[in-house]
């Protein structure tokens, strides 16, 4: 017998999608799942009719198990199985290039069977919602983002799953728990998805990359929160949606979003931080420039993130602030 746990999302996914994570752990069309017990009757009524059926009708599932002699107790292993689907939701949010992932997202964990490797339920011991990730400003603002992103490949976005599920597993087990730089980034990001104010996710975006960009005490310079910030961005500033120029993003944009996340935490909402910053009056203009800055902000949240975890010395940088602060400072981060 097995112990399983599961992160089921309303990504759509064609019927054939398989794809290996890492031993016992895999992606696949949430149609391969199916419950073996009718104890799930008894979380349709818990969730209510409404939910449960939002739940089946989810498209994609990141499913973990591993082997156990008491597939009837809640214990330090299904809160280990739990962590990796911490790690999956996180990963999932952080998939490079904005994957199509809104709404409602379901963590399960309980016994299960195997059947060729995979898990077949047999109940759900646990079941949770997760925040629900809202739709992007950006996405209301301009067909154009829509258009291109419709030529995108859900496999560049599942393999993009996979890199950043791993990597959170690694960092978190390096450290032995989730540290504050991690915890700090992960929850900003987390709470910019989950926002409906665009304000708010713009500041809370800017606060998960600041917590890797790591400004020394006593130096809170927006000129250097803006040069490091292009550092991280560099290698792919030329993004085809934003259409600005290079020295554009360095010398103007990111000082905008050092701003508008300074305005909005000192308590000023869209318009005032609009008029104060960005000096726009006219609908159009406010709109778009203001979804281009939403888009830049979590493009900066998700790679200052990435970029940390991918550092060949990640596992010591993310014990200690000061560590990340003297990587800084040393040129040895980028």
């Amino acid at each position: 017998m097995v112990k399983y746990a599961a992160l089921i999302c309303n990504r759509r996914l064609d019927a054939s999608t398989y794809l290996d994570v890492d031993r016992n752990t895999y992606i696949t069309n949430f149609s391969k799942i199916f419950f073996k017990s009718d104890e799930v009757a008894h979380w349709e009524k818990w969730n209510g009719s409404i939910k449960w059926e939002n739940l089946l009708k989810s498209g994609c599932v990141l499913s973990t198990w591993m082997e156990t002699e008491k597939p009837e107790v809640l214990d330090a292993e299904n809160i280990e199985l739990s962590k990796r689907m911490e790690a999956a939701w996180y990963g999932l949010l952080l998939c490079e290039g904005t994957w199509p992932f809104y709404g409602d997202s379901y963590a399960l964990t309980g016994k299960a069977d195997l059947s060729e490797g995979k898990v077949v339920m047999a109940n759900i011991q646990q079941f949770s919602c997760r925040e629900q990730v809202v739709r992007p400003f950006y996405e209301h603002c301009t067909m154009e983002y829509i258009e291109s992103f419709r030529q995108k490949d859900n496999g560049v976005y599942l393999d993009a799953w996979k890199a950043n599920y791993l990597l959170l597993e690694h960092g978190y087990r390096a450290a032995g728990k989730v540290t504050s730089i991690i915890e700090d980034a992960l929850e900003s990001f987390k709470d910019a998805k989950t926002h409906r104010n665009v304000a708010t996710a713009i500041a809370r975006y800017v606060e998960a990359a600041e917590a890797v960009i790591a400004m020394p005490r006593g130096n809170s310079g927006r000129r250097e929160f803006a040069r490091r910030a292009f550092e991280i961005l560099k290698p792919s500033v030329k993004d085809p949606y934003l259409q600005w120029e290079v020295q554009e993003i360095s010398d103007h944009r990111l000082l905008q979003l050092y701003d508008l996340r300074n305005a909005r935490n000192h308590g000023k909402g869209m318009r005032d931080s609009v008029v104060e910053v960005l000096d726009l009056t006219d609908a159009a203009e406010i709109d778009s420039t203001i979804g281009k800055l939403a888009y830049l902000a979590e493009d900066l949240a998700k790679k200052s993130i990435l970029k940390l975890l991918n550092h060949p010395r990640a596992a010591t940088l993310i014990l200690a602030r000061a560590n990340l602060e003297q990587a800084w400072e040393t040129n040895s981060f980028i």
